[in-house]
Order: structure tokens, then sequence, then C-alpha cells
């Protein structure tokens, strides 16, 4: 099975970088992406693909988001412990078996003491001590590779080893955040003992990609190991529905036999594991093609391409000029002036809207319009944890799934009956 591959960023609320990871994601496989500060637009997250899933919280601007590309993967917001400014999920791998992902923003301006209070209230909510959390922390600290620590860093250092928390930023001389103004690590990727063997492959992705933001892309892989069993993203069938031969359809499926009601899972997996191979043998499957180097945002064109290439090289000339104590001035000047192709994306994303507001199709034109407006395009499904009915929380995937279950299905008792039922 493959790594669920994630990838971290501080979008810095800029439209700019939101589109810039639209297109990286059209290019690279990121099943996780773990926003600090995203674009929004009336307090929620915006420019983002409805494909797909979009995990936030709160009445007001998000400083904190999780996007999940991959359909296969289950996922859990936990409403409770979720807010603005850290939006916490979990990963439920369908084997009884689970971990927690948190994207989190600590605030400059606000008090370090109290931020981390709320983490810790948070972390000792689950019941499960497998967690990974990324943050823009603004706290720097030698023990993280900063060049200096400041005193929100101490306090964090602290907290981390109170918490036994591990670091998984790695010494390579590349900042996490770097501007005119200066050069820091304050992105930070962490996680609890037991989840730190199932985190690897951290990168700083500053030599290799612009990201349009002050901060870089840190990418990472979370083994699935022998604990995870999860469906291969790339081997999902998909089947012919109109060319089904629905007779033979029912007799290979009454050749499977279903007959143990006793447990819901083993039930419903052996139904599953009935239907697929019923369907194999008498629905056409789709063909499909490999990741995702076939897709493109639709405004993106040749000479973004090249211009992309060009900003990815000058970064590089300028950073290995610099880590060598080189006299750069010149290749720093190339390289700020580069980053305006940013400007490039939002002129392509214009014409691009142009050209289709102006071709001419065979339906209403006002079809899409009036969607937009009114609000009914159809979004993902987001699945949270929900309010019992005594006011607390489910916790996780399995206690919010029995909640619902027995909701729908509650227990027929002969003993609690009258005239009605």
């Amino acid at each position: 099975k493959e790594n669920i591959r994630c990838l971290q960023i501080n979008l810095m609320r800029s439209r700019k970088a939101t589109d810039k990871l639209c297109e990286l994601l059209t290019r690279e496989k990121y099943d996780i992406i773990l926003i600090q500060e995203p674009y929004c637009i009336s307090n929620k997250v915006a420019g983002v693909s409805r494909s797909y899933r979009t995990y936030q919280k709160g009445e007001g601007r998000k400083r904190a988001a999780v996007i999940v590309t991959d359909p296969m993967l289950d996922v859990v917001l936990l409403s409770e412990l979720s807010d603005e400014d850290a939006v916490m999920v979990e990963i439920h791998n369908g084997n009884g078996h689970s971990y927690f992902l948190a994207s989190m923003y600590l605030d400059l301006n606000c008090d370090i003491n109290q931020e981390l209070n709320d983490l810790k209230h948070r972390l000792d909510r689950f019941k499960n001590s497998s967690y990974i959390i990324c943050m823009d922390s603004n706290c720097r600290a030698k023990s993280w590779f900063d060049k200096v620590t400041n005193e929100r860093g101490r306090t964090l250092e602290s907290f981390q080893a109170a918490n036994s928390m591990i670091v998984h930023n790695v010494d390579d001389g590349l900042p996490t955040f770097h501007s005119l103004n200066g050069n820091s690590n304050i992105d930070l990727t962490i996680s609890s003992i037991k989840m730190s063997p199932f985190v690897h492959n951290w990168k700083n992705l500053l030599l290799d990609e612009e990201s349009l933001s002050d901060h870089c892309y840190i990418r990472f892989d979370i083994r699935r190991g022998d604990q995870v069993n999860m469906h291969d993203t790339l081997n999902v069938k998909r089947y012919r529905i109109e060319k089904a031969d629905w007779k033979r359809f029912e007799e290979a499926l009454e050749e499977e036999e279903v007959s143990s009601t006793q447990q819901f899972t083993y039930f419903y997996s052996k139904f599953n594991k009935a239907l697929e191979k019923t369907c194999n043998r008498s629905i056409p499957i789709v063909g499909t093609k490999r990741g995702n180097s076939t897709r493109q945002v639709c405004w993106w064109n040749e000479e973004l391409t090249n211009t992309r290439k060009e900003v990815n090289k000058k970064r590089r000339v300028y950073q290995k000029m610099k880590r060598r104590g080189s006299n750069c001035e010149q290749a720093k000047k190339e390289y700020y002036e580069s980053k305006k192709y940013g400007e490039l994306i939002s002129l392509a994303k214009l014409e691009s809207w142009k050209a289709y507001c102006s071709s001419s199709s065979g339906g209403n034109p006002w079809n899409l319009v009036y969607k937009l407006s009114s609000g009914k395009l159809r979004n993902k499904l987001i699945m949270s944890t929900i309010r019992k009915s005594d006011g607390s929380f489910t916790t996780n995937f399995q206690e919010t799934m029995e909640t619902i279950m027995d909701k729908i299905f509650p227990v027929d008792d002969v003993e609690i009956e009258d005239s009605f039922h």
C-alpha cells in the first residue's frame, strides 16, 4: 500500500498562493493538505476545488483548515475540539485503528501560555495518543534548527518536552519562512511518540517549488504500515452500469451466500466483497489513468509553465549562494522580481473566465451562474463528530457511527413497547 502523502503550507490568506497550490495538486499527488491562514471569502475557505473535502470550523475568519483530496480516506472532523485557529480530524483506517491530524495557527499577538493550555485540553481529550500537528507556531528555537531562541520558543520547548512530543523538522539549513525582512523556522511538524515512526520523508520544498507565500511547502509521508488497511486509490474500480448484464449479475449474486447478521461490521464486509465479486463478473470496468499528471487547472498555460521553471531555478541559485556566504544581492533581486509571476496567474485566470463567459453552448448560459449565486452546487460530504442526547460530543469515528446507527436503528425492546409500537 502507498503511504499517505501530506503537504503543509501557510498561504498567508493569499489568492495567488491558493491558485499556485491548486496548480501544484494537479501535478503532484498529495492526499492531505494542512493549511494555515487559508484564503477566505465571507469567512469561509475559498479557491479550493469542490472535488476535495475541506474541513474548517467556526463562524469567524479561518486561520486553519484541512483539505483531503483522497476520496478513499475516512476522515471525521472533531467538532468540539476545532475552531478558527485549530482544525482537528480523525483518520480512520477501517481496521480498528485511527490517528489524529491537526492544522494549527498560534497567533504571535496572543498569550502563548493560554494557547498551549488550549492545545493541552485538546490532547487530553484524545483517547488515542497517535497524533500529528502541523502548525505555524510563530515561535523560534534552536532545538528545531532556527538561529535563535525567543521567549515564545522556550515556552513551546517546555511544552513539547512535558508532553513527549517529537518535532520532525530536519537540519537542512533551509528556513520554513523567508522574506525580505528575515528568515526563521516557525512552521513545525510535531507528533506523539507513538505516531513518530509513521512520519517519514519530511522535506522543506524551498529549493523545489515556489509557493507564492513567504512560507515554504513542507511535505511528509505517513506510513500505512501493518496497522493501516486502506484501499489503494489507484486500484479503485468504476463500473460501466449502462453495459451491465443484470441477469448474470443476479445469478452471480445468488452464488455468494451471506448468512451472518450477528455483527453489522462483519455482515457489511462480507456483503461488500460479494457485491464486488459479482460486479467484476457482470459489469465492464471504466478505464482509469494513473496519477494526476494528465489533469490541469483550466487556466494554466505554457507561459506559466515556463515561468514557474524559471522562478524555481532562480530560487535555487539564490538560496545556494546565500548558504555559501557569497555576494548574492543580484541573485536575490532577480529572484524576488521573478516572484511577480503570481500576477501572470491572476491574468491567466481572468482571461480563462472571460473566454468561458463569451463561449456559447446549447444549454442555458445562466445555469452555472444561478447555481453559484444560490449555493446549489453540490459539495463533498464532510463527516464530523456529533452532539449526543446527553449534550456531550462523540469523540471519534467509531463512537460517531455507533451513535448514528443507534438513532436510525433503535433497540427493539419488548419490555418498553406501548400501544403505538
